[in-house]
């Protein structure tokens, strides 16, 4: 997917200016392609996204992507596996901000939509 290619090259553009190592928390990371750039980059990083969408997003994701939600999940899980500091909190952004006290992640890296 050209976009893909795209964000791929706007990442890693990004990361030359913020040092390595650190927490990096990524908000909607679908099938976790930018997860795994930010992988090589920080420590740890979280992952949040829900997978979980309405009738009419699913439809809409298999006109645009091919799949659904709960096929990117699989995807990202297989595609982050290889990875030991990715882990992933399956909930909407709102509530897992929660899980980080004030400053404690380096970089927040938003890909998602935030409805």
């Amino acid at each position: 997917m050209q976009w893909m290619r795209s964000e791929t090259h706007n990442i890693k553009d990004l990361l030359k200016d913020i040092p390595k190592g650190g927490i990096c928390v990524e908000i909607g990371t679908w099938i976790g392609e930018s997860a795994v750039l930010l992988a090589k980059h920080f420590d740890q990083v979280v992952c949040v996204d829900h997978w979980d969408m309405g009738i009419e997003q699913q439809i809409l994701d298999i006109k645009i992507y091919g799949c659904v939600r709960s096929e990117s999940k699989a995807e990202f899980l297989k595609r982050t596996a290889p990875f030991k500091n990715v882990c992933h909190i399956q909930c909407n952004s709102v509530k897992a901000a929660k899980f980080f006290p004030d400053k404690s992640i380096k970089a927040c890296y938003l890909d998602c939509d935030h409805s």
